[in-house]
C-alpha cells in the first residue's frame, strides 16, 4: 500500500545467536545470578531475565539471589573452597573471583556468613574454664587444663576460616598471653558440648532436690 510506512524497530538489536537459549539457560544454572550470566554471555541483563520467563524459568530477584547464596554453604565457590583445602589461597576478594569464576558478591556472602556461622557457635559454648577435663595445645607453650586459663576469646579468620583461641594465663607470676589454632572446628564444639553435658549430668544426680 501507498501510505504504508516501514516501521523500523526502535535500540539496537540483541546480542543473540542460535545458540544463546542453551547458553542463558547453562549459565543461569550455573551462577544462579541473571546479572552474572549476562556478564559472562556479554548480552544484557533483561535479555537474560526475558528468555528465563519466557520459557518458564523462575527468576530471582537480586536480594533473593544474594541471601540464598549468603544462607547457604553449598554452591560453585564454597565447593571450589573445598576442593582446595589445604593450599594456599589469596586474602583478596578480587583475586579468588578471578582464580575462581565466582563473582564478588558470591564470595563475599560465603566468606561473611561462614565467619558468623563459627562465632555464633563458638560464642553460644558454655566458658571453657569451667568443662571438665578439657585440655588445649597452645602454641610455644604446650598443653594445659582450660581451667587454669585466666582469659580467652575466639577469633576468626575471614578468608581462610581458621579458628583461634586468644588466650592469658599466669605463670610464674607473669602474665602470657597464648594462641591455638582449632584444627578442626566443629569437633571441637562437640567435644566441649558433650564433656559440659557430663557435667550438668553429675550435678543433676548430685543434687538432692
Amino acid at each position: 500500500m501507498k501510505n504504508e510506512k516501514h516501521i523500523k524497530p526502535r535500540g539496537r538489536p540483541p546480542k543473540f545467536d542460535p545458540q544463546m537459549p542453551d547458553r542463558i539457560y547453562k549459565a543461569y544454572e550455573m551462577y544462579g545470578s541473571v546479572r552474572k550470566a549476562a556478564k559472562v554471555l556479554g548480552v544484557t541483563h533483561p535479555t537474560v531475565s526475558n528468555y528465563l520467563k519466557k520459557h518458564g524459568v523462575k527468576v530471582k530477584d537480586r536480594i533473593t539471589s544474594r541471601r540464598e547464596q549468603a544462607t547457604t554453604l553449598s554452591g560453585s565457590f564454597p565447593d571450589w573452597v573445598r576442593k582446595h583445602r589445604g593450599s594456599s589461597l589469596p586474602r583478596s576478594i578480587k583475586e579468588l573471583s578471578r582464580m575462581s569464576g565466582a563473582s564478588y558478591d558470591a564470595i563475599r556472602s560465603f566468606l561473611y556468613r561462614r565467619r558468623k556461622r563459627l562465632r555464633s557457635r563458638f560464642n553460644n559454648l558454655p566458658d571453657l574454664r569451667i568443662v571438665p577435663g578439657l585440655r588445649m595445645r597452645f602454641n610455644n607453650f604446650g598443653e594445659i587444663d582450660a581451667a587454669s586459663i585466666d582469659h580467652y576469646e575466639f577469633k576468626i579468620d575471614m578468608f581462610s576460616g581458621t579458628v583461634f583461641v586468644k588466650a592469658e594465663v599466669f605463670s610464674e607470676g607473669e602474665k602470657k598471653e597464648l594462641e591455638a589454632e582449632i584444627q578442626h572446628p566443629d569437633e571441637f564444639v562437640d567435644r566441649v558440648r558433650g564433656l559440659y553435658s557430663k557435667l550438668k549430668e553429675t550435678n543433676h544426680h548430685s543434687d538432692p532436690s
